[in-house]
């Protein structure tokens, strides 16, 4: 078993409930669209409908819970940075389901390594949407102990002044909080907000 995979068995022991998800691609769509800069010291991405690297992509996906059975259209920017691949999903999910969709995606909710990083991160955010985003910090498995949900040792950070505070029942990290400050922040994991998942 993972760290990713018992961080969510955690989380759903928590929550008193179960959550299988399925991810297809749409495997539809045609080539072409407008060039972006990532900014920051990242590379160039293409948007357009294909489900390549660099392309905006959408997924389907179907969330099984103790009580109900949605689908929810997914649709994630691509970007590159040091190498690795960033999905920007702008639809909101609460933070389980954001994770269990990167997994899906082929990765985890992104770890933020350096302040390289935070600030390429904040800047793409802003490209895609003003709104609060997901990223893999949680304490979910001790109060106060944050973990990387990838498994990673947790090296940078970046909390805003004050933070995290826990008010509230605040498990899960946050980016984007404070903008244009790239500082971050905890917030209850049960709000549905936009993700990152980073594929290395």
């Amino acid at each position: 078993m993972t760290r990713s995979t018992l961080t969510l068995f955690v989380f759903l022991a928590a929550c008193g409930g179960t959550a299988i998800m399925d991810a297809e691609p749409d495997g539809t769509g045609g080539s072409g669209g407008s060039t972006s800069s990532s900014g920051g010291g990242g590379t160039t991405g293409t948007t357009g409908t294909t489900g390549t690297t660099g392309t905006t992509t959408s997924t389907s996906t179907s969330t099984t819970t103790s009580t109900s059975t949605t689908t929810v259209p997914m649709t994630c920017g691509a970007e590159k940075y040091g190498g690795h691949l960033y999905y920007f999903c702008i639809d909101p999910l609460y933070w389980l389901d954001a994770q269990m969709q990167c997994v899906q995606l082929g990765g985890d909710l992104v770890t933020v390594d350096n302040q390289s990083e935070n600030q390429w991160l904040s800047k793409m955010l802003n490209s895609y949407s003003g709104d609060k985003w997901w990223m893999g910090f949680n304490d979910l498995q001790q109060e106060g102990k944050w973990q990387w949900v990838d498994g990673s040792p947790v090296g940078y950070t970046n909390w805003e002044p004050g933070e995290p505070n826990d008010t509230g029942g605040e498990d899960c990290g946050q980016l984007n909080r404070f903008y244009p400050s790239d500082t971050w922040n905890d917030e209850p994991c049960d709000q549905g907000l936009p993700f990152v998942c980073e594929i290395i």
